[in-house]
């Protein structure tokens, strides 16, 4: 064989293995766009779950706040308590506007899932105190 054959046999050897790695590729390149489309999906799915389905993403209180102590007034009580009873308990007179804030404080922490949930309409209580009681009614069962 002469040189010149040999150079052609070695061209279409490497020729062929270049379009074999090169449809690997191509099927390779399609798999990842169909797993870059799910997680797009997966993360505008998310972007769309309301806070309150979320994970609690429990952040302390801060300690003296108002939040803090009408969580401490709310645990000492044992039970549930009206906004009008967490006031009255701050020591805080029943105004419109002290009454609107802390519903509206108490509000979206229950929402968010975090510390606080809603008992009845402005009413009140500790998610440590719920998960407490829902362990009791598993254990009479």
């Amino acid at each position: 064989m002469s040189y010149e054959t040999e150079l052609t046999k070695k061209e279409k050897k490497l020729q062929s293995e270049k379009e074999a790695f090169e449809a690997t590729i191509a099927t390779a390149q399609k798999e990842l766009d169909k797993i870059l489309a799910q997680l797009e999906l997966i993360e505008d799915v998310r972007k769309k779950v309301p806070q309150s389905n979320k994970p609690n993403q429990e952040r302390p209180l801060r300690e003296g706040s108002e939040l803090a102590h009408a969580r401490d007034i709310i645990k000492s009580s044992g039970k549930p308590m009206h906004a009008d009873e967490i006031l009255k308990a701050l020591g805080k007179e029943l105004t419109r506007a002290n009454k609107a804030s802390i519903v509206g404080s108490l509000n979206r922490y229950s929402e968010e899932g975090r510390t606080f949930y809603k008992d009845a309409p402005n009413t009140f209580g500790l998610l440590t105190m719920k998960k407490e009681e829902g362990n009791v009614k598993q254990m009479f069962k």
